[in-house]
């Protein structure tokens, strides 16, 4: 295939499947009794990159969306600091249909699948200035617009249930970040209260992701890094805010907290137990468990992470595809070599979706098989 992809020096390859004791209800009946996989990795199609965020992919694995730009569309830099979205467009497909993708949106980034792979929501500009979400039917190609009226909107992220978006934004009056969240079906606007405190009150809110339907997680940068805490939508009061951790980075700003975030396909896992990130001072990737207060670095050169389940990852160090398993991520397995970032992945399905460079502005797709071995 031309992309530097081996399996042991052949197509397929055993590999031993997680400790069966720790197995996920979820796996379907009959599992506990095989023990092994065999691997292969086939191509799937072309992605456009155009050096901005990644593309995503949907969470049952079925759909993909990513960006592209016009040559006068700024950077990465321009589209974290100042969301420069003009020029830049938001295209979906079927993983199994790249060649039939369709626009869902121009001057539009941020992209977002909903839980139950059924809406797509992206941040767009209008001809006059204003910003508003852009929600789009998957399987109808309906989109549905939404102006809630605040600018600089970033990171839309569905709520479990499906039905409420939380994100960042500016107020129009504001030139700070505040978490937000909107009730698609109502189009109910409320912003997650500030924690009592100078520092608080001076800190940017980048980024929130749902720990159920009504408690968010939110990252908030401070001096040294980035809080992690804890917010009710139930609660209007700043004092229901709880910091439960800390994220070193070596740059505490958007941009920063974009490195750290980015290569993660979903920083928390299924469960919402582990929080994962790339640490660029360390040059790797650290995952923590936000129940017992442990942070746990994954091997140097670590730079992708997807998770399989609520008990296993696949990380890319640019040589190999590593598999992790948790609580405890030390002697990982190594899966397939290649400079591939693991993307999406389902033990239950027996796929995992991987990046490789293609030609210039391009990605190859290409889908990990697990076969099962009894």
């Amino acid at each position: 295939m031309g992309l530097g992809c081996q399996v042991d020096g052949g197509p397929e390859r055993e590999v031993a499947a997680p400790d069966e004791a720790r197995e996920p209800a979820e796996r379907p009946p009959g599992t506990s009794s095989y023990r092994h996989y065999r691997l292969n990795v086939e191509p799937v199609g072309v992605i456009p990159h155009a050096g901005l965020d990644l593309p995503v992919f949907s969470g049952d694995g079925r759909w993909v969306a990513w960006l592209e730009a016009e040559p006068e569309a700024g950077g990465l830099r321009d589209l974290v600091v100042r969301n420069a979205i003009e020029g830049v467009s938001v295209h979906v497909a079927r993983v199994d249909g790249l060649e039939r993708a369709r626009q869902v949106a121009q001057d539009a980034a941020w992209p977002s699948f909903c839980p139950q792979s059924e809406r797509l929501v992206a941040v767009s500009r209008d001809v006059e200035g204003n910003e508003r979400f852009v929600v789009h039917e998957l399987a109808t190609g309906r989109t549905q617009v939404i102006a809630p009226g605040l600018r600089h909107m970033q990171r839309p992220r569905f709520s479990p249930d499906g039905s409420t978006l939380a994100f960042s934004a500016h107020a129009p009056d504001q030139v700070r970040s505040r978490i937000y969240t909107l009730q698609l079906e109502t189009r109910l606007l409320a912003a997650a209260p500030v924690a009592p405190g100078e520092a608080w009150q001076e800190a940017d809110h980048l980024a929130a992701h749902w720990l159920d339907d009504d408690a968010l997680l939110l990252f908030v940068v401070g001096e040294t890094g980035v809080e992690l805490a804890l917010w009710s939508r139930g609660d209007d009061e700043a004092a229901a805010w709880r910091v439960v951790g800390h994220v070193d980075l070596p740059r505490a700003t958007a941009m920063g907290l974009h490195d750290a975030l980015a290569s993660v396909t979903q920083p928390l896992d299924p469960s919402r137990r582990y929080l994962a990130w790339y640490d660029a001072a360390a040059d790797r990737m650290t995952v923590m468990d936000l129940a017992a207060g442990v942070v746990s670095p994954l091997d140097g050169g670590t730079h992708a992470l997807t998770w399989m389940d609520d008990a296993s990852l696949l990380a890319g160090d640019g040589r190999d595809v590593l598999l992790y398993e948790l609580p405890r991520p030390r002697s990982p397995r190594q899966l397939v070599g290649g400079q591939l970032l693991p993307r999406w992945g389902s033990w239950r399905r027996g796929e995992a979706l991987l990046l490789a460079p293609g030609q210039a502005g391009t990605f190859e797709l290409l889908r990990l098989r697990m076969v099962r071995q009894r």
